[in-house]
């Protein structure tokens, strides 16, 4: 019995000491994971160097000045760490301070169309209504703004304007897009409030809120008409509409698969194809009457010859043009030949 008892003894004691041991290197391992957080956390956000701000300032500014280059994708996703800390550096540095009320997304954005054009229009909101009043005046280069940006289809989003903050929250903003495609598409629009710092090199972007997407349809903005041709081309006549006004008239050449364009500016159009018919038609021609003996007969009143109306068929030859858009809807659009 006593030989089990300081057995027992000794598997505890071993037991014991692997535990200690365990516990130890655990511990260390701890400790060395804690210094190495602590030295992360203590260490600047940028590496010294000589004018860090002259290596990607430069590049950043230009970067963001141009954004959103498309309006799916997240832009600071585009940008490394240190990008990103240069950036904070400068806005804390030149841009907004601490009483500076936060930027807002502008807000209730809504597009229509309107006599052959867009109407943007926006609320600031309160937050961007108080900051726009509180940098009114005050003379140190930061400015509120918007900027409208505007994608067609799948195409990348575009800055088309940039529209300067009111102090007053009480109405909307208001901005009219006049630029409309030739065919019909899809429009997408964004506004973002933006903070603006005046540079020697331009304005700098500080600070950026989106607002919401919004698309809208828009129609055609042109009318197109089927001069001539043959089997192998077609020749059409596009005037461009502008509120549904007749504007600038040109002449267009296509052939079966060809898209119809204007310049580098699609319809939305593709030729599909070309068909030649032949066919007769009847019509109403007016004939002088003839005595039996084939004598032209003379009104007794005005000694004109007299004339009848009569009914012929006549041959015609008429081309077909079948054009296509990017929904797969068809159209037909005919002329007589000559």
């Amino acid at each position: 019995m006593l030989t089990g008892l300081i057995g027992s003894l000794i598997v505890f004691g071993f037991a014991l000491f692997v535990h200690k041991q365990l516990y130890s290197r655990d511990l260390g391992t701890a400790r060395r994971l804690e210094d190495s957080v602590r030295r992360d956390l203590d260490a600047p956000l940028l590496d010294s160097g000589p004018d860090p701000s002259a290596l990607v300032a430069e590049s950043l500014d230009t970067a963001l000045g141009s954004e959103p280059v498309d309006m799916s994708v997240d832009v600071w996703s585009l940008y490394d760490v240190s990008e990103e800390n240069l950036f904070l550096r400068r806005r804390i540095a030149g841009g907004r301070t601490n009483e500076t009320p936060e930027l807002a997304p502008p807000q209730r954005l809504d597009v229509r169309y309107v006599a052959g054009a867009t109407e943007v229009t926006w609320y600031p909101g309160p937050a961007n209504a108080t900051l726009a009043a509180g940098l009114a005046g005050k003379g140190h280069g930061i400015r509120l703004a918007y900027r409208v940006y505007r994608g067609v289809g799948n195409q990348p989003a575009e800055l088309l304007a940039t529209v300067p903050a009111t102090t007053s929250g009480d109405g909307p903003e208001t901005w009219r897009d006049s630029k409309m495609p030739l065919g019909s598409a899809e429009l997408r629009y964004e506004v973002w409030a933006v903070l603006l710092r005046e540079d020697p090199s331009g304005e700098i972007l500080v600070e950026a809120e989106r607002s919401d997407m919004v698309t809208v349809r828009t129609p055609e903005h042109f009318r197109l008409m089927l001069q001539g041709g043959d089997r192998e081309e077609a020749v059409f006549r596009l005037e461009t509409l502008a509120g549904g006004v007749a504007g600038a008239s040109v002449s267009v050449t296509a052939h079966p698969g060809d898209p119809i364009v204007v310049g580098e500016v699609s319809t939305g159009l593709n030729l599909e194809s070309l068909e030649v018919s032949t066919s007769e038609r009847r019509t109403t021609r007016e004939r002088l009457v003839l005595t039996d003996e084939g004598s032209i007969v003379l009104d007794p009143d005005t000694r004109q010859p007299r004339t009848t109306q009569t009914q012929v068929l006549i041959p015609v030859t008429r081309l077909i043009a079948t054009l296509i858009n990017e929904a797969g809807e068809s159209r037909t659009l005919e002329v007589d030949l000559p």
